[in-house]
């Protein structure tokens, strides 16, 4: 039986496992997520928290280093911090460096800048969010059934959804449906599964070469959009 390719955090990981994952598992994930209000019954860090976990699950597929989140480069500031760490990544030597964003937006207008002479963006990085993955840029939603149902398949010691039907709380701030009447675990799972299954079709398609699609091409394709 074959063992998991290994995945490594780059704020704890030793000079000599640096040096083993730039030389024979050269992929790097950078999660996008901002901390925000995501109504009462959900942390503030729910983005960050779901990107992350996404990033570490799809690298156990392939091997690499996960990096922590950075903030949603809705700013130029916060673009300019995305932009820096993603050549800088390429100029280490990553051979793919994956930018995930977060389920309840996409990257808007946003787009990558400053990437090193010599590499092609089209087949080194991948640019996309889990919402366009799964939701295919329609359906804005906020705290709502998909992000409800992630935690509750990712973190489901932090979703407190007796809080919704507190009357000194309730929904207000969530976009979508009540997350209290349509979230579950199992669809949490089913969601995280094919957005991990699309993700690894586009990883797929850079390591050998291809240019990789927009998400919605590969969502799509395998028939995993939400409605």
């Amino acid at each position: 039986m074959s063992s998991r390719p290994p995945v490594f955090h780059a704020v704890t990981a030793t000079a000599q496992e640096w040096r083993r994952v730039l030389e024979h598992l050269p992929i790097a994930l950078l999660p996008l997520g901002s901390t925000c209000f995501h109504g009462y019954h959900l942390p503030y860090g729910t983005d960050p928290l779901i990107t992350a976990a996404a990033g570490e699950h799809l690298l156990k597929r392939f091997g690499g280093m996960l990096f922590p989140a950075l903030p949603f480069p809705e700013s130029e500031s916060a673009a300019a911090v995305v932009n820096h760490a993603v050549s800088g990544m390429l100029e280490c030597g990553f051979r793919l460096v994956i930018v995930l964003g977060p389920p309840c937006r996409d990257l808007g207008s946003f787009a990558l800048s400053g990437i090193p002479d010599g590499i092609l963006p089209g087949n080194s990085v991948i640019c996309t969010t889990l919402w366009e993955i799964l939701k295919g840029g329609v359906c804005a939603e906020l705290g709502s059934t998909l992000e409800t149902s992630l935690m509750m398949r990712l973190h489901p010691s932090l979703v407190r959804l007796p809080a919704l039907d507190d009357p000194a709380y309730g929904i207000q701030g969530i976009q979508g449906s009540p997350p209290q009447l349509t979230a579950s675990p199992q669809q949490g799972r089913i969601w995280f599964d094919a957005a991990l299954d699309i993700l690894t079709d586009m990883v797929h398609d850079a390591l050998d070469g291809e240019s990789v699609k927009p998400a919605w091409y590969y969502a799509h394709k395998r028939g995993e959009m939400i409605p």
